[in-house]
């Protein structure tokens, strides 16, 4: 029926699913909110402060999406390089992290521009 690497992948899929949206409900997001305000530092950036609560959504949609790169640290780190490469442990660790920290830059550089195309249209 379904293959064991599927299951997985919707196994750590849920999981991510879970962080999520326990990330948002049960800490109001602020493990992500942490993440964005440490982008917004480290490449001296705001979020414009005419969007009001939009901004705010916006920051909210940021917490939410970025525990969804621990899917894709993980299908990148643990089944395609080990298919395409054999590498250690150590290494698959590696490029899991560095797949998880593009996945939150990538979040946090497509909502910072969301952002700024909505203030821009106000």
């Amino acid at each position: 029926m379904i293959s064991d690497v599927l299951k997985e992948l919707l196994v750590v899929f849920a999981i991510s699913a879970a962080v999520a949206v326990g990330s948002v409900l049960l800490t109001v997001g602020y493990p992500g909110m942490w993440l964005t305000e440490f982008y917004l530092t480290l490449f001296n950036r705001k979020i414009p402060s005419e969007l009001g609560l939009g901004g705010l959504f916006i920051a909210l949609v940021m917490s939410f999406l970025y525990p969804f790169g621990i899917f894709w640290g993980y299908l990148v780190g643990f089944r395609l390089v080990p298919w395409l490469l054999r590498l250690p442990d150590a290494a698959k660790w590696g490029v899991g992290i560095g797949a998880f920290v593009l996945w939150t830059l990538g979040v946090f550089e497509l909502c910072y521009r969301w952002a700024l195309w909505q203030a821009k249209k106000l």
